[in-house]
């Protein structure tokens, strides 16, 4: 570690650190209250509630996942973008099989499993690691690379990546998980109708209906653009400003795209003002160990991890290394409630596991933070 650049951290006053994550926290609760107060209002009904879920889920989120990945998204040079996605994967995988265990062992209620499941392997992936790049990232800079690009560049980039590989799970394999938690009564009803009407044309019926379950609208838009950006010309003339295409039909795209977040904490506010909080299928303990896992838990077992891969120089970067341990240490994704609300069920229990998971955010974060710029600084 140099002297100097120690020194340099050392006159950076600490309690930056903290206001910062207070901040990125601190703006999903304030939009979370104004859906409180939307709802305590009758403005937003609880039957709205679903119609604001598939406007996430067909328009907003796909315009977002379109347009972010066209503008920030490289996938030219593989070891670049490997070791991140792959380190997101392993987010996932260890956070979903932490859940498992949790559920499996201590808490034994079938129904809840998937629910706990996707609420520790799935963590809140953009905006949260946007801010603090950006907020951080003069920071960032007193770490030497060897990479000419900015760090802030840089970790826009990763942020992206970890985007591409957590919506295509997020809405594949955790939507699954999300209906898979339905009233075990409703799946019964539904396996004996089946057994009841067991033919080929219903099989195939069900095939076509998982299928079309699977491609969904962000599924659909990350793919388009993965390819797009596959395809450099391609990508740079719909990112070119100066383009007609770009005028006309990229920036209105890009607009509807930036209201996802808003909406989607909105209908978290909502739900928290509709709900019935004393009636929760999830207990208290459930609860705190929803928040342990991903607020402790899977942040210590990346440390580690992330300190081995960057020994073995698989990843080589600081500034990835920041993006991967902060989506280590964030709560579970908001998505999970516009899921939830989707299917009718859990959107109680999800949003208690939010807002549970943003306020003890506050407060793991900065201890995330600091450990890492005094390890690089």
């Amino acid at each position: 570690m140099d002297t100097e650049d120690h020194s340099d951290f050392e006159l950076v006053d600490k309690r930056q650190l903290m206001q910062s994550s207070l901040v990125a926290t601190a703006r999903v609760f304030f939009v979370a209250c104004l859906g409180i107060y939307v709802a305590k209002r009758n403005l937003v009904k609880t039957n709205d509630l679903k119609a604001l879920s598939n406007l996430v889920e067909h328009l907003l989120l796909p315009c977002l996942i379109f347009t972010n990945f066209i503008t920030t998204l490289d996938l030219t040079d593989w070891k670049f973008w490997l070791p991140c996605m792959l380190v997101s994967l392993l987010i996932i995988l260890t956070g979903g099989g932490l859940g498992y265990l949790f559920s499996e062992f201590l808490v034994r209620n079938p129904r809840v499993r998937y629910i706990i499941m996707a609420s520790c392997a799935f963590g809140h992936a953009t905006s949260i690691q946007l801010y603090l790049v950006q907020s951080l990232s003069y920071l960032l800079d007193l770490i030497p690379s060897t990479y000419e690009t900015s760090s802030l560049n840089r970790g826009i980039a990763y942020i992206m990546i970890v985007t591409l590989v957590n919506n295509l799970f997020r809405w594949s394999v955790g939507k699954k998980f999300i209906e898979y938690s339905k009233d075990n009564q409703v799946a019964t009803q539904d396996a004996q109708a089946a057994q009841t009407n067991s033919t080929p044309q219903n099989a195939e019926r069900s095939t076509t209906k998982s299928l079309k379950g699977f491609f969904n609208p962000p599924i659909i838009a990350a793919l388009i653009s993965v390819v797009i950006c596959m395809i450099p010309p391609l990508k740079a003339y719909l990112a070119d400003p100066t383009k007609f295409i770009h005028r006309a039909f990229f920036v209105p795209v890009q607009l509807t795209g930036r209201s996802l977040t808003p909406v989607i904490i909105i209908i978290l506010g909502c739900s928290l003002g509709h709900g019935q909080l004393d009636t929760s299928r999830l207990d208290k303990m459930t609860l705190g160990s929803i928040t342990i896992i991903r607020l402790l838990l899977l942040p210590s077992i990346g440390a580690l991890t992330l300190f081995i891969l960057s020994h073995l120089e698989i990843i080589t970067d600081p500034t990835m290394v920041f993006v991967l341990i902060l989506t280590y240490a964030t709560p579970t994704a908001i998505n999970i409630l516009v899921q939830t609300t989707q299917i009718g069920d859990f959107s109680k229990e999800i949003s208690q596991v939010l807002m549970l998971g943003y306020a003890f955010c506050t407060i793991t974060m900065p201890f995330v933070l600091y450990l890492f710029f005094t390890t690089y600084i």
